[in-house]
């Protein structure tokens, strides 16, 4: 038996009231099948019949799966819907686009206020380019004694090809 809730403890989800409920507006836009229904709407009303038939041909999904997307739809206040006779008639809300330019502006302000750089002010300073120029991966010293030990060896330190024919230089010269 699960755990009860402890009632007078805050939701997890009290710190993120988007992930809460669904309605949302970016929760509610948040699938291609319910902006397909919102941009139908858009041009005129239509009964959940023929809505059906046009998602069912278009998605390929059937009838539950059309209510389900049409009720959350329904409870984010983006569609209404009235019955007559048999069938129900949607029809896009008028305040759907309002709530939805809400939240952006929402966003728009948090994004402004937020610290850091924003859309018109570069992300890094000008003074350090990127990507950043290589710097050498060993000092000169190791450099002068790795020409050495080629040369020691038999080998042209600028080609890495034996020399063939000369002797190994001394450590002296």
């Amino acid at each position: 038996m699960p755990a009860p809730r402890n009632p007078s403890g805050p939701s997890p989800f009290s710190l993120l009231p988007w992930l809460e409920s669904s309605h949302d507006p970016f929760h509610a836009m948040g699938h291609p099948v319910r902006r397909y229904v919102v941009d139908y709407l858009a041009q005129s009303e239509a009964t959940a019949g023929e809505l059906a038939e046009m998602i069912q041909h278009h998605f390929g999904i059937g009838w539950p799966a059309v209510s389900k997307h049409l009720r959350i739809l329904r409870e984010a206040g983006f569609v209404r819907a009235r019955s007559e006779w048999s069938s129900r008639i949607y029809r896009l809300d008028d305040e759907a686009i309002d709530k939805l330019e809400c939240r952006v502006l929402d966003l728009r302000q948090k994004w402004i206020q937020r610290n850091g750089a924003g859309y018109f002010t570069p992300f890094e300073p000008e003074e350090a380019p990127w990507p950043a120029p290589r710097t050498r991966r060993r000092p000169t010293d190791a450099d002068d004694a790795i020409d050495r030990m080629m040369r020691e060896n038999g080998y042209d330190p600028e080609t890495g090809k034996r020399m063939v024919g000369q002797p190994a230089q001394s450590l002296q010269q």
